[in-house]
């Protein structure tokens, strides 16, 4: 790599590079790893600087007003830059500005974000001041041109040595596969090997365990015995459980800050009744009980005196972490001492097979060529992870990048044609997802998530080890979970990289373009079928060869034929689409437009329907072709050299195959057929990124029967809990919706002390929602919040264009202040808000759906919630909609109650510890003015409650907070 190379960064108007201008650039030129010369300036955009850009870059206005436009900056700046490559941090947005403009068009660009997301693969962030932080490089001046081009800089000789760093066969491998491709960021590895003394780099790969013998899989591992029943189950002995929790227990032998909670030792006494009499279980468990201890317990001590392992299922990744990692390695300390045993009990963690690498499909992704530059990331990002991973899973694993998913897909264990079995056979165990199983099947415990266990019961109970006992956490979200795993889309980015995976001419540096070549006529041909003939060709005579060849190429012409009629299908909808719905329904961001049988009586419907027989018919006639293929390459394959290769790429083509057909299904189901159990819509995505993005959708609109035959039918014991469950003090609503009316039901209260810790402020003088002044008033009251305790507040919105109104009103007062206002959707991810809001106190963050439930924020950095309005469901989405019409009254008794769960979750982001102490403030008037108002009221802890004019807010909150309140 050339040791003269220029940092660069820019400050612009926005995200548009055609329609949006440059108002700062800096760039730092770099020698042999030492800043030798700088360029800054400000520019003159000709318009105005929005807002929110002078929140983040502190670039007023009047500071450009003199200043020259670009187009008189150009020219000094391409002299500065001259030959030099150009590193930026998201090199392709600076680089973008500059090439709209006519600069730099040739200049390579290296991309430090790229970089650091391959180095170092499991970060939750990449942005330039999360790296800056995580290397300890001093940003004082966050979002100025300059100052960050010069954090680029030294990020990217840190990145450079970094790469240095990776082990031997790591770097050779990576340049290996980097040096079939077009990859910028190959003359960074390449000159990363060379200093680390490596010499010739072979054009073949070697065996993994060679590249990566640091892997976990090439650890020994032995399987342990499936756990086996040991006849008839003892009871729990549910007093001996309850004493390790007693003040002078187990638990507080074990642990010194152990606090003895009464309510989760009730919570335990009903789950072991539950278990012992084989019943099924419905537990509301407030807000500090410790409820997963108080469930676990039980369901250990059970499944250790039977020999029958318990399924615990929860929502969220965070949960399973809590369990896996905090709480089920807790409980093996205090039980293990308690029984006398090492190991009372094992516990294992599974997810479905698309969540682990599959070595064997590695393998055949790295030995393809040409490699898109998307690949080569990916892989190369793998490559880095390998060595620290040890159980192959995903989610250990970044991917940053829209792409990263397609090239994971190709690496993923989820050829459903593969059983363990084979597996074992195959790699002698040195597969992660077969560790993962064959752990499953000795452990007593297994911790899935909501969406395994539906896709359990989808699969007659064929993913899961057998079990008959099941706990489900989070479980106000399990109707939720079925619905999503029952549903149905599609659109035409995901289809046409179903096709690509069979075939597509060219190989372009684009997704699903990395495949295998063969060529026909000089024009190469990627994709699957194209690796299939590459290995026929090697390994069959050419008598057998020739006739395989011609049927790969007539399917290849069947899958280009099928592309072609899909285009047409989606050119069809987009025209139904435009003449369909109604103007007033679309909104920035697109719209959804529901189908009903009233959508398909109208004349314009008969296109759709004409579009997919067309579309069908090629779609049929390709998969007869596959199926034939398939049937004649089995024929072949004890002849050929190579079988393990080609028995791979049968099943993968197997699996292709299915995919489609069951997509065909779909679709065929979605125009000509449809199910009246479920509701069918068509969303339009617009804005810049998503251009237009038609995806057809379809979901169940009843779920309660599939829960009670597959859940609550197949197990003896089904323990359902959260901490919202019941509405208007019963747990009516949700027992209906699951179909689990013959569940016992317990309400465990919460230890806090919410009298002494919740003020509930409720304005006394606020317009209800859309009515003038309410837009005002929520501004008002958020600004007094954040003035009065310096930040430490969140609020809770519906909508984002609520919330982006409120941030752009609020911001210049609060930052006069002092006070930082963050925002969801103004950049950063939810985990970057949450974490810059634990650590900073001055700092108001503005939040809208993911935020109502699962923000967990302990101590004073969080002293006010506001929750801005009821979290009713929009009555136009198609599935609230559908749902609806199922009621002979749905605003009472379908979206209130499921508006008072979402409330009760908002405000349980306030109090997380017992010395937490804070305010809620609820602006939406409706919760004293309309008749169901008193239920959200009703459903909340026993609070402090202060009704009062708005003006009274802030004083009350810092009195309260303060101490001096009470």
């Amino acid at each position: 790599m050339p040791q003269t190379y220029v940092a660069l960064d820019l400050e612009t108007t926005g995200l548009n590079a055609e329609k949006d201008q440059i108002i700062e650039v800096g760039a730092v030129k770099v020698q042999d790893g030492e800043p030798v010369d700088r360029f800054e300036t400000l520019v003159n955009p000709g318009r105005p600087i929005p807002h929110e850009i002078t929140l983040l870059t502190g670039i007023r206005n009047e500071d450009v007003i003199r200043q020259p436009s670009f187009e008189q900056v150009a020219p000094a700046l391409d002299r500065f830059v001259g030959a030099a490559p150009v590193v930026a941090h998201n090199a392709s947005f600076d680089l973008g500005f500059l090439r709209a403009r006519g600069l730099l068009v040739e200049t390579t660009g290296l991309d430090t974000w790229e970089l650091a997301s391959v180095l170092i693969p499991s970060r939750p962030s990449y942005s330039l001041a999360s790296l800056a932080a995580h290397f300890g490089i001093d940003s004082p001046n966050q979002h100025r041109a300059l100052n960050d081009a010069d954090v680029t800089a030294r990020l990217f000789e840190i990145l450079r040595e970094r790469a240095g760093l990776l082990p031997r066969g790591v770097l050779a491998e990576i340049v290996r596969l980097a040096n079939r491709s077009s990859w910028p960021l190959r003359v960074v590895f390449a000159e990363a090997a060379e200093a680390a003394g490596i010499g010739v780099i072979p054009d073949r790969e070697l065996p993994l365990e060679q590249v990566v013998p640091g892997c976990a899989l090439f650890a020994a591992w032995k399987a342990s015995e499936p756990l086996a029943a040991k006849g008839e189950a003892r009871p729990v002995d549910v007093e001996a459980l309850a004493a390790m929790l007693e003040p002078d227990g187990a638990f507080a032998r074990e642990f010194p800050t152990y606090e003895h909670r009464a309510q989760q030792v009730e919570m335990l006494h009903a789950v072991a009744e539950a278990f012992n009499q084989q019943h099924h279980l419905m537990v509301e468990a407030g807000t500090g009980t410790g409820k997963s201890v108080a469930y676990l317990l039980p369901a250990i001590a059970y499944a250790a005196g039977s020999g029958e392992r318990v399924v615990v299922s929860t929502n969220t990744i965070n949960l399973q972490d809590q369990l896996f990692q905090k709480d089920l390695p807790d409980l093996q300390r205090v039980l293990g001492r308690a029984w006398g045993r090492a190991e009372p009990f094992r516990a294992a963690l599974l997810k479905g097979r698309s969540n682990y690498l599959c070595t064997s499909r590695l393998a055949a992704l790295r030995s393809r060529s040409p490699l898109s530059d998307d690949e080569v990331r990916g892989l190369a990002r793998i490559f880095c992870w390998l060595p620290q991973t040890r159980t192959g899973d995903q989610s250990e694993l970044s991917l940053p990048w829209p792409s990263d998913r397609f090239v994971w897909s190709q690496v993923a264990a989820d050829n459903e044609g593969c059983s363990v079995e084979r597996c074992y056979r195959e790699t002698g165990g040195r597969c992660f997802f077969y560790r993962a199983h064959k752990d499953a099947d000795a452990a007593h415990v297994v911790v899935v998530n909501h969406a395994l266990l539906m896709a359990d019961a989808a699969t007659g109970n064929r993913v899961l080890p057998e079990y008959r006992r099941l706990i489900v956490d989070e479980a106000h979200h399990l109707e939720d979970a079925v619905t999503d795993q029952l549903s149905f889309r599609a659109d035409g980015f995901t289809l046409n990289q179903m096709f690509g995976r069979l075939f597509q001419r060219g190989a372009g540096t684009g997704a699903g373009s990395g495949r295998g070549r063969a060529t026909d006529a000089g024009r190469p041909r990627t994709g699957l079928l194209g690796d299939i003939s590459a290995t026929l060709r090697t390994n069959l005579p050419r008598h057998v060869f020739e006739p395989l060849q011609n049927a790969i190429i007539a399917t290849q012409g069947d899958v280009e034929a099928a592309r072609s009629r899909l285009d047409g299908f989606w050119s069809v909808i987009d025209d139904f689409v435009q003449d369909a719905a109604p103007r007033g329904d679309r909104d920035e961001y697109g719209f959804r437009l529901r189908v009903t049988s009233g959508t398909r009586a109208q004349p314009v419907w008969v296109d759709v329907e004409v579009a997919w027989d067309n579309l069908g018919v090629t779609w049929n006639i390709l998969l007869d072709h596959l199926d034939a293929l398939g049937e004649a390459l089995q024929d072949v394959l004890a002849i050929a050299p190579d079988a393990e290769e080609l028995e791979r790429q049968i099943e993968e083509l197997a699996g292709s195959a299915s995919r489609l057909r069951e997509t065909a299904d779909q679709l065929e189901m979605w125009v000509m057929k449809p199910d009246a159990n479920s509701v069918y819509w068509i969303e339009l995505a617009l804005g810049e990124r998503a251009a237009r993005r038609v995806t057809l959708r379809a979901a169940p609109v009843h779920v309660g029967e599939l829960v009670q035959k597959n859940i609550l039918f197949h197990n003896d014991t089904v323990v359902l809990t959260s901490a919202t469950l019941r509405t208007a003090g019963t747990f009516d609503y949700v027992r209906d919706r699951l179909a689990a009316q013959d569940a016992d039901t317990t309400f465990v209260g919460s230890p806090f002390d919410y009298e002494a810790s919740t003020l509930l402020f409720l304005p006394t003088d606020l317009p209800e929602p859309n009515m003038p002044g309410f837009q005002s008033s929520v501004e008002q009251a958020v600004i007094g919040l954040g003035r009065a305790l310096g930040g430490r507040t969140l609020a809770l919105f519906t909508s984002y264009a609520q919330l982006r109104r409120t941030a752009s009103a609020i911001a210049p007062a609060l930052m006069r202040e002092g006070v930082t206002v963050l925002s969801q959707g103004s950049g950063g991810s939810r985990h970057q808000l949450l974490e810059t809001f634990r650590g900073a106190n001055n700092t108001v963050l503005l939040g809208t759906r993911s935020f109502w439930e699962g923000v967990d924020v302990v101590g004073s950095a969080l002293s006010a919630l506001v929750l801005v309005r009821l979290p009713f469901a929009v009555p136009t989405d198609p599935l609230v909609a559908a749902r609806s019409e199922t009621f002979d009254d749905p605003f009472h008794h379908y979206q209130v109650p499921d508006a008072i769960l979402r409330f009760r979750q908002g405000f349980g982001r306030l109090i997380r510890s017992k010395t937490d102490r804070g305010v809620v403030v609820i602006l939406d008037k409706r919760v004293t003015s309309k008749g169901y108002g008193h239920l959200f009221l009703e459903s909340l802890p026993e609070c402090t409650v202060q009704r009062a004019p708005l003006m009274n807010l802030a004083q009350a909150a810092r009195e309260w907070v303060d101490g001096a309140g009470r």
